[in-house]
């Protein structure tokens, strides 16, 4: 499995890199880039001579991206994940898209903080280019924490057709660094999902409380088994609730480390006008998110 690490020169990368560590997928391999932009506000790189101060800048921006690459190669070193670099001039999102599909790398690693650009590897435009840009999964880590450990993780799902094939993504992937996982589900009845599992019902107002809550845990359950090939131990919970709040509370609640979820889109158009739960999760919450994208 190739995973792309986008790489800052100002330090932020490390926990993304032991996160992706952490979930131990078999055989990993890594491409790590650094995006060298820009002073200018149009973004380009004029050629003015070595000795003019726009490209004296733009060369100590590539010396301080070649060095944290190479910081970033030696830590993968250690964490037995062999690993490529490559240093580009451009646009961090543009760029790394670019990467993932010409070198068909399957997940996209990257970190991001509230401390303002210069302290992340993207903040804002970014974030929201590689959410909507990119058709791979992502990998959006959050936090300090640096530790090599066991990871405790959320898998949340609505059990729409998508995530069903998330389901069979994550199986895929089989990362064996999970600890626990939990499968949620957000208990929010609406003509939408009454739809989808009922099948063709039109009084799904008469389903009683107890008999969705039954029907939720056993789609959780055979998600579980599904998800056998993680090796790891499993619960399944139904809140009742909007999505997010929902979400916030189990990962709040079980101390987890990771929050998996489906993209909820799978064509730029789609990703461009949905997913807004998956897009909250990522931009709004504290907490480290998987971004589920299958049959990239």
């Amino acid at each position: 499995m190739r995973l792309l690490f986008g790489i800052d020169s100002s330090g932020a990368y490390p926990p993304a890199i032991r996160l992706a560590a952490n979930l131990a997928f078999p055989n990993p391999e890594a491409d790590l880039i650094h995006v060298v932009e820009s002073v200018l506000p149009d973004g380009t790189f004029p050629n003015l001579g070595a000795e003019h101060p726009l490209m004296q800048i733009h060369a100590q921006k590539e010396e301080e991206g070649r060095a944290a690459l190479d910081a970033a190669e030696e830590q993968l070193r250690v964490a037995g994940i062999p690993a490529r670099k490559f240093l580009e001039r451009g646009d961090v999102a543009r760029d790394m898209i670019e990467h993932v599909d010409k070198e068909k790398c399957e997940l996209i690693v990257a970190r991001t903080s509230h401390k303002g650009y210069y302290g992340s590897l993207f903040f804002g435009s970014v974030a929201k280019g590689l959410l909507i840009g990119a058709r791979q999964s992502l990998l959006i880590v959050k936090g300090e924490d640096t530790s090599s450990k066991k990871l405790r993780v959320v898998f949340a799902t609505d059990h729409s057709p998508y995530c069903d094939r998330c389901v069979d993504a994550l199986a895929a992937m089989a990362p064996q660094g999970i600890e626990h996982l939990t499968v949620m589900t957000a208990n929010q009845m609406n003509e939408t999902l009454a739809t989808a599992w009922l099948s063709g019902w039109s009084d799904y107002g008469a389903a009683s409380p107890t008999w969705v809550r039954e029907t939720l845990h056993e789609r959780n359950q055979d998600v579980v088994e599904r998800l056998a090939p993680l090796n790891t131990q499993f619960d399944s919970v139904i809140v009742d609730g909007h999505p997010n709040d929902a979400i916030r509370q189990v990962m709040e609640g079980r101390g987890a480390d990771l929050l998996i979820v489906g993209a909820q889109g799978h064509g730029f158009l789609d990703r461009l006008v949905v997913g807004s739960k998956s897009f909250h999760q990522v931009i709004s919450e504290p907490y480290s998110v998987m971004v589920l994208r299958p049959g990239a």
